[in-house]
């Protein structure tokens, strides 16, 4: 993948592999160049948490996608596991949740 220069505040600049914004409230998930996954609200750029990208277990996070109310973040790693992380907003890192395998909804359930 190709990495995008973005000015993230004021004058300093990060590289930025993969960003995703939350649709429900004012965050944004980035995975910087740096490897790290960082929580942001998009209002005033305030880094809300962060944690490495890179898991000895699951691999290196390559996708990430918001839950509809805002309050979990789905990880998607290289070795195909996937991670549910919920964000307490007054915590300094999120929670993993595991309460079972994720389901495809292919439209016949």
């Amino acid at each position: 993948k190709k990495m995008v220069k973005a000015t993230v505040i004021s004058e300093k600049t990060c590289v930025l592999k993969e960003m995703c914004l939350c649709a429900a409230m004012d965050l944004m998930a980035v995975i910087s160049g740096a490897g790290e996954i960082m929580i942001l609200r998009t209002t005033s750029w305030q880094r809300l948490m962060r944690w490495p990208s890179k898991n000895s277990f699951f691999g290196n996070v390559t996708s990430m996608c918001w839950s509809p109310d805002g309050l979990i973040l789905v990880l998607g790693y290289d070795s195909g596991k996937i991670r549910r992380v919920r964000i307490e907003q007054d915590r300094e890192a999120g929670k993993e949740i595991d309460d079972g395998p994720l389901q495809q909804n292919d439209g016949h359930n």
